[in-house]
Parts: structure tokens; sequence; C-alpha cells
């Protein structure tokens, strides 16, 4: 079952991606957890999507507006820049 928006999520990861992400962490400028987190799914999610075909393109705006009770509209994806 997914997660609900408005509710808090709690994930148990493995031992070796929680290392992972302490390494990263502490070679990234001490960056806080969370913000790794948050900046790694925003990154997969946009990739997915982008690479995905149109169809789950759809069904993932549909479930997104939903859940947010927001009503529909499209997202622009922006290629990343070269270099």
């Amino acid at each position: 079952m997914a997660a609900k928006p408005d509710k808090p999520l709690f994930v148990r990861l493995p031992p070796d991606l929680r290392l992972d992400l302490a390494a990263f962490c502490e070679a990234h400028f001490k960056a806080p957890a969370v913000q790794v987190i948050q900046e790694a799914l925003r990154h997969f999610i946009a990739s997915e999507i982008e690479a995905s075909d149109p169809a789950f393109r759809e069904k993932y705006l549909e479930a997104r507006n939903r859940l947010s009770g927001r009503p529909a509209e499209a997202i622009r994806l922006v290629p990343k820049k070269p270099g």
C-alpha cells in the first residue's frame, strides 16, 4: 500500500544502504540524510517519468493530483543541461 501524502513516512533501509547513505552524507559536506534522500527521490521519479511511456506519465499525474486533492495539471520536465 502506498504511503498517504499527509502522514509521516518511515522507511527501514537495509544495513548496506544505511552505510552508503551515511558515507555519502559525510563525504558530501555533512549533508543531512533527509536532504540527500529527498534529492535522490526527486531525481529518480523525474528520470522514471521521462523514460517511461506516456501512459505511465498520465497514471502518475492522475494519482498525484488525486492524492493531493488538486485538479489535474501538466508538469514540465526540463532536460538536464550538458556539462
